[in-house]
């Protein structure tokens, strides 16, 4: 599940909450027009290192894109470490017929079927994004997420309904909030975020428990909105593998780390040298399962990825200098 932090940041029209999920992007935020340096980040960094002593073991840039990650590589002796996501990427598809078309015959059956048999249960979906979205469709969002945490974990959830009613008042036209119904009536629902980069989510949460209805719900309605949208990509959030067989392609993030106390960075160094050969058995074996047929297999994004093992000695090399 995508994890929100809300923070504050100060922009031409005055404080607007923002949000930083575990999705590549920059990590540092700026005014409007202002450029990230190398010479700002290592200003922070250097801030950083002087509270340390007092409250501070370690820095950790998580999921920084590639603007960001080339400014971090000036002399920090940061180590990197590698994970893997999923991501599905639209290549130029029609529809969701001609995203389907791109699957296996058994992969497009077993999806078919699912959306055949919910269809004859009487379960629709409907998206509502901005001006569409109304305090009934907003409500009935949390009500399911609250449901949803209150069965697993037996709370309502980490987030509240003022928090969800903040997002609305601030980014209304980022959000696209996806409802299940059936036979009329609302039985789940997921929000997403979206611009012109891609789609991100989802928070999710049902009422009644239908065999399909979370993947259709948070995976197939998602593809289909970034599909009619003409996004890039949609970006589900962390882990979940499977996101594979629903067409979503692995791909590497990394994130740098700066531990002050020499020991502790020498033993998390070793640790990454182990890792990362795994991180990339991971890639390739997800990268082998995907379901798309043998004619468009070649055009998928995965196949064009660099492997970071090229880069892995560098880093080990540089990962072992202790920090003075």
């Amino acid at each position: 599940m995508l994890t929100i932090n809300t923070e504050w940041s100060i922009t031409p029209s005055g404080y607007q909450p923002f949000l930083l999920p575990p999705v590549t992007g920059s990590r540092v935020l700026v005014k409007q027009g202002v450029a990230v340096s190398s010479q700002l980040i290592q200003q922070v960094i250097d801030t950083l290192k002087g509270y340390h002593h007092e409250c501070l073991s370690s820095v950790h840039w998580l999921f920084p894109n590639d603007a960001c990650t080339p400014l971090l590589d000036n002399g920090q002796q940061l180590l990197t470490r590698y994970s893997v996501q999923f991501q599905w990427h639209n290549y130029d598809y029609e529809n969701f017929d001609a995203f389907l078309s791109a699957l296996t015959a058994r992969k497009r059956k077993e999806i078919r079927k699912t959306q055949k048999r919910h269809q004859q249960s009487g379960i629709t979906f409907t998206h509502a994004t901005g001006t569409e979205i109304s305090s009934a469709i907003l409500d009935c969002f949390i009500a399911c997420y609250q449901a949803t945490y209150l069965k697993r974990s037996g709370h309502l959830g980490y987030l509240n309904k003022a928090f969800f009613y903040a997002l609305f008042n601030s980014m209304a036209d980022n959000m696209l909030i996806v409802t299940a119904l059936s036979h009329e009536r609302p039985i789940a629902s997921a929000l997403f975020f979206y611009d012109e980069t891609g789609l991100y989510g989802r928070y999710w949460g049902a009422l009644e428990d239908v065999d399909g209805l979370h993947f259709a719900t948070c995976y197939f309605e998602g593809i289909a909105f970034a599909i009619n949208r003409k996004l890039p990509l949609f970006n589900p959030g962390t882990q979940g593998e499977h996101k594979i067989l629903r067409g979503f392609e692995p791909i590497y993030c990394q994130s740098a780390h700066q531990l002050f106390h020499p020991a502790f960075h020498d033993a998390v160094a070793q640790f990454l040298r182990q890792e990362t050969p795994q991180i990339i058995d991971y890639f390739n074996q997800a990268k082998n399962v995907l379901p798309f047929n043998s004619h468009f297999a070649p055009k998928l994004k995965t196949t064009m990825v660099s492997s970071p093992s090229t880069t892995v000695e560098a880093d080990t090399h540089n990962n072992n200098e202790k920090i003075k």
